[in-house]
């Protein structure tokens, strides 16, 4: 929403009254390059793999790591099985092509040993390869959260079990790496493990700062004698356990980790975060296995049931978290920061087979009667690609030289200037979590840029005008609500 200009001084002629070829060059001016050329946050789990075994199974209240979430609750709505006979690239491409499509410019492909004996079936092995392969032909990095035996305990691989497979998953770890080479764009050491100040009386089996490094740099250094310029971080510590970081910096891991992790759902905690991280170890990325947590309401049935996470009504609202949240996790200048999760619903044959935690979800994978895999796409989709292709390789967004005010103000104010084949960009970002929409005067100090739009949170190419006035800079007056406003200027080299 946009109050009316004041009529104190000269308006410039809005974007839409520019001549069509003059409308183009300065959509090409401002276009996102292709995704080969990108680096940003933009991803989500990849726990799609498609291979021979791949299934389904809504039988469980538990989830798919037998993780127990709703306490005293011994059953739970059946929605059904299914399992893949065979491996599936096909519809792997679909997914991938897809996200392309989105925006992403790399995956968060989860890996993980099939059963004990730490061997890869060649049907996963293909998989991988064809999987690389996809990424590629896209211009699509596969980043990688590379799990151990064990899970979340990881007991099998604890120095302290005097049957521990270390050797075993070394060996295996080396064997991903090779199929993996050349392509990816970090390595995440698992997921949520729990690291614990040394007691006397500490179980054998619970991880240590002291336990877990000597066993981060074996497992780091089998993957860069592989592929020596692959990053590899720590396990992404879970939401209320950053004191895993800290304790590791503390223990020297900076000197052998090229990212510290943490999976997060409210952006608005991550500042301290990525403050604490850059004070004491500047020159670590910062990578997630998880952000973003957006419930909605809309999103029936929900797997599991009686979730604690506070649902939004419509899919508007649920499209405008999910913008805030990867704008943020840009904004902060995360490596990575997989949105929590894409998929909604499985649907096979007409049947809906809800994704664990898929009331996140933006998409779903809907199988035809002709055995092809296409992707419906629910607003939070359009709303994460209007973000993405938005604002992407971060370090070429700098702050302006000159000043860019809001009267009132905002819960999110920043401004960004970006440099352009024949010029340059002016973006704007603007949201305000009050109950009513805050009107406020944004004033542009510097009146070289012109032709204001705003650019459509659920389609990035259509771009409307913003009145504004001119005088010794550019003034627009807004209604900002809930909503992200995006706001775009303009100024060329004959300006």
């Amino acid at each position: 929403m946009f109050l009316a200009s004041t009529p104190c001084a000269a308006e410039p002629k809005p974007f839409s009254q520019l001549p069509q070829a003059e409308q183009q060059q300065l959509r090409d001016q401002v276009a996102a390059p292709p995704l080969a050329e990108r680096y940003g946050p933009y991803s989500t789990p990849m726990y799609y793999l498609l291979h021979e075994g791949y299934d389904y199974d809504g039988s469980l209240d538990k989830g798919p790591e037998g993780r127990t979430y709703i306490k005293d609750k011994t059953d739970g709505p059946d929605y059904g099985a299914w399992k893949l006979d065979r491996n599936r690239p096909d519809w792997q491409e679909a997914i991938m092509r897809d996200w392309a499509e989105l925006g992403f410019n790399n995956t968060h492909l989860n890996i993980y040993p099939q059963d004990a004996s730490l061997t890869i079936s060649n049907s996963y092995r293909k998989a991988i390869e064809d999987f690389v392969a996809i990424s590629k032909k896209y211009g699509v990095k596969v980043g990688v959260r590379l799990d151990a035996p064990g899970g979340y305990v990881a007991w099998e691989v604890n120095p302290d079990n005097p049957e521990n497979v270390v050797d075993k998953y070394v060996e295996w770890v080396k064997q991903i790496a090779a199929l993996l080479k050349g392509q990816t764009a970090y390595y995440v050491l698992g997921d949520e493990l729990t690291l614990h100040k040394q007691a006397s009386d500490l179980p054998k089996e619970k991880w240590t700062p002291e336990k877990y490094l000597p066993y981060f740099k074996r497992v780091s250094s089998a993957i860069k004698e592989v592929d020596p310029s692959a990053k590899v971080s720590m396990f992404a510590a879970s939401s209320g356990e950053w004191f895993n970081v800290l304790y590791l910096l503390e223990q020297g891991y900076a000197q052998y980790g090229d990212g510290v992790a943490i999976n997060y759902y409210n952006y608005t905690d991550v500042p301290k975060f990525f403050d604490d991280a850059r004070k004491l170890a500047p020159n670590l990325e910062f990578y997630s296995n998880g952000v973003g947590y957006c419930s909605t309401a809309t999103a029936q049935p929900r797997y599991p049931e009686g979730d604690p996470y506070s649902a939004v009504k419509t899919e508007e609202d649920h499209a405008s978290l999910v913008a805030k949240n990867m704008f943020a996790w840009w904004d902060l200048g995360a490596a990575t920061a997989p949105y929590y999760v894409c998929l909604r619903n499985w649907v096979k044959d007409d049947k809906v087979y809800p994704r664990w935690f898929g009331f996140f979800g933006f998409q779903d994978f809907v199988i035809g009667s002709d055995d092809n895999l296409t992707v419906k796409r629910y607003p939070g989709w359009y709303a994460y690609q209007t973000i993405a292709q938005t604002f992407y390789n971060r370090e070429d967004f700098k702050s302006p030289s000159f000043d860019v005010k809001s009267s009132a103000p905002l819960t999110m104010f920043r401004v960004y200037e970006h440099a352009t084949g024949n010029g340059s960009e002016l973006l704007l970002m603007l949201w305000s979590d009050t109950p009513e929409p805050v009107n406020t005067a944004v004033t542009i100090t510097d009146a070289g840029y012109r032709y204001p739009v705003r650019i459509d949170l659920f389609d990035y190419t259509k771009w409307t005008d913003v009145p504004a006035t001119i005088g010794e800079g550019i003034s627009m007056n807004l209604a900002v609500g809930t909503e992200p406003i995006i706001i775009r200027l303009f100024k060329t080299h004959s300006n």
